[in-house]
C-alpha cells in the first residue's frame, strides 16, 4: 500500500462515498453468498428468517442502506454463522478488500466437524 494509494481519501466526500459503498455492497453480497451456499432461493431464505421475500431482496441489494444489526445477528442466528462488526483504518480495508466467494461461510456445525477431522489427522 503506497500513499498514493490513499491519496483519494484523503478528501472526506471521497473516504465517506467510498465506505458507505464499501458496507452497503459487502453486507449484500455476503448475505446473497449464504443464500446461495445454501442452495435455496430469496422466498425459502425469507421462511426460513421469518420475514417477507421483499425483506430478502433488500438486504441482497447493494444500494439499500437501512440494515440494522439485530437484521444481521438474526441472519447470524438463524444460519448458525457468526457475525463481526469492526471498525478498521483504510489500509486495512483497501488491501482485505471484498470477495464473498473467496471463503464459503461455515455454519458451526460444518465448522466442528473440519476441526474433528483435522484432530484425528
Amino acid at each position: 500500500m503506497s500513499a498514493n494509494d490513499l491519496d483519494p481519501f484523503l478528501d472526506r466526500d471521497y473516504r465517506d462515498s467510498y465506505l458507505e459503498g464499501y458496507v452497503k455492497t459487502s453486507i449484500a453480497l455476503q448475505i446473497r453468498a449464504l443464500r446461495e451456499r445454501l442452495g435455496i432461493t430469496q422466498s425459502e431464505f425469507a421462511k426460513k428468517l421469518d420475514v417477507t421475500q421483499s425483506v430478502v431482496s433488500r438486504l441482497e441489494n447493494t444500494e439499500y442502506g437501512a440494515v440494522t444489526i439485530s437484521t444481521l445477528l438474526k441472519v447470524a442466528r438463524e444460519n448458525n454463522v457468526a457475525l463481526e462488526v469492526r471498525f478498521v483504518d483504510y489500509p486495512t480495508i483497501l488491501s482485505s478488500g471484498f470477495r464473498a466467494q473467496d471463503k464459503p461461510i461455515e455454519d458451526i456445525n460444518e465448522s466442528f466437524s473440519r476441526a474433528s477431522e483435522i484432530e484425528r489427522a
